[in-house]
């Protein structure tokens, strides 16, 4: 009698393991498994979560949309939508995936509690059997998370684990040819968003088409700019992306204002490709192939609704060749070679800041074009940003490079205002929105005093 009931036992155990849901049910404790996956052989970060069994063993479960951005572009890309008439989420393997901006984001922490999930799931039209479980925010708000493996056979592609490797994934390679170019890879239009700066909506948008490259970035204003592709290499494991004749605009949404950004003769971004996600260095925004333009109608619509010139502060008052000297003479002393200087354009002018002062000071800037030696010895035109402080005194000299070394030098709230800061003073370094402009006469007699 006892061998019957502990046959009987055993069967019902065998049954229930085998039965979509069980290791959910009835609810309680998913562990936080942040853990970098493997995919086709390049790390992705997931924010997963893991239900442990008797023993401690984990099992992974992870947000279906989160998988389906990062193989969008392999051979097991699939897109995620919703079936209205079975009330069921639907995924069709093959077709490309359409990003919302919600993905690789979860907006809590640490361990949660759990529930068994309802959510009836269509693959290609059939019902797929998938072990979900939902978890929820502390507004209320679900979360659907699918166990990894499950996803894997149902989706087809392979999930392993190894003591060496951890968790990794194989989809069977890209459905883009391997001998893309560089320039290639990066075509369309890609898009990404990050919501988790001090409250604060970052975006940002590139539309790649051929050499011609347009990037738009939303933080607090529109920053536009665009440039001609004139080669790409590869630095440190990244994309560096060189351009030439860029220019580019500000625009204001509070103030309706536009601010002129001007021309420069070359640039460089740097961009990291990796599972078809781009990633911005400097905003450090992960961007997905997009079908559509998203930011930059937002942009048009803006740019139509401001002023048609610059608003620039009245600088009457001022004297630019006092102020281009100092700016000059600080420059010539802190050049590596300062006797191959050639200055070709100095530009001055008022200007309200945003971020590296307060909008309320008195700030006057003066823009050097100039081209110099470099360690190398060779010419390099740049551009040189001064800012002086009227109000308290405060000089910045290279304010690109001095914002710049602030981003190196700091993390979390203080590297993202460090950012905006950065991104005022590249502003200015086209000079586009000063009012004054010196002559050749002027600035040859300045660089005759300095050189003496």
């Amino acid at each position: 009698m006892k061998k019957k009931i502990l046959s009987a036992a055993l069967a019902l155990a065998t049954v229930l393991s085998l039965i979509p849901g069980a290791l959910a049910a009835p609810g309680g404790t998913a562990y936080a498994s942040t853990q970098a996956v493997e995919v086709d052989g390049k790390k992705v970060e997931f924010q997963m979560y893991a239900l442990k069994d008797a023993n401690g063993n984990g099992t992974n479960y992870v947000k279906l949309r989160d998988v389906a951005h990062v193989l969008n572009g392999t051979k097991a890309q699939f897109a995620v939508g919703y079936d209205n008439a079975s009330s069921s989420i639907s995924v069709t393997t093959g077709q490309p995936y359409t990003d919302l901006g919600s993905e690789m984001y979860t907006p809590f922490s640490g361990d949660r509690t759990y529930q068994p999930s309802g959510n009836s799931v269509l693959v290609n039209g059939k019902k797929a059997s998938l072990d979900a479980i939902s978890l929820t925010d502390d507004n209320g708000g679900g979360y659907t998370y699918f166990k990894l493996r499950d996803l894997g056979s149902a989706l087809g592609f392979k999930v392993d684990w190894t003591a060496d490797r951890g968790v990794f994934l194989n989809t069977g390679g890209s459905t883009q040819p391997t001998e893309k170019t560089p320039l290639e890879q990066i075509q369309g239009i890609w898009y990404g968003k990050n919501e988790e700066v001090q409250g604060e909506a970052i975006e940002q948008e590139y539309k790649i088409e051929g050499d011609r490259l347009f990037q738009i970035s939303y933080i607090d204003m529109y920053y536009y700019m665009e440039g001609t592709i004139v080669g790409i290499e590869l630095e440190d494991g990244l994309y560096a992306i060189k351009l030439k004749d860029c220019k580019g605009i500000n625009v204001s949404t509070s103030g309706t204002t536009i601010y002129d950004r001007g021309s420069w003769e070359e640039d460089t971004i740097y961009l990291d490709l990796q599972s078809n996600m781009l990633t911005d260095v400097t905003l450090d925004i992960v961007l997905s192939p997009a079908s559509a333009l998203q930011l930059y109608p937002r942009f048009q619509a803006a740019l139509e609704a401001a002023q048609n010139k610059p608003s620039t502060p009245d600088d009457t008052d001022i004297n630019p060749m006092n102020y281009a000297y100092t700016a000059m003479e600080y420059l010539y002393d802190h050049l590596k070679f300062p006797s191959t200087m050639d200055v070709s354009a100095v530009k001055c002018g008022k200007h309200v800041s945003n971020h590296i002062f307060e909008k309320t000071d008195n700030v006057y800037v003066v823009t050097i074009t100039y081209k110099a030696a470099n360690s190398f010895g060779a010419l390099r035109t740049s551009n040189y940003v001064t800012m002086f402080n009227l109000t308290t005194g405060k000089t910045m000299f290279d304010a690109v490079g001095y914002t710049e070394s602030m981003i190196d030098g700091s993390w979390g709230a203080a590297k993202f205002k460090a950012y905006k800061k950065n991104i005022e003073a590249l502003g200015l370094s086209g000079g586009g929105t000063l009012s004054t402009e010196l002559t050749r006469e002027q600035i040859q007699s300045l660089v005759d005093q300095i050189k003496k």
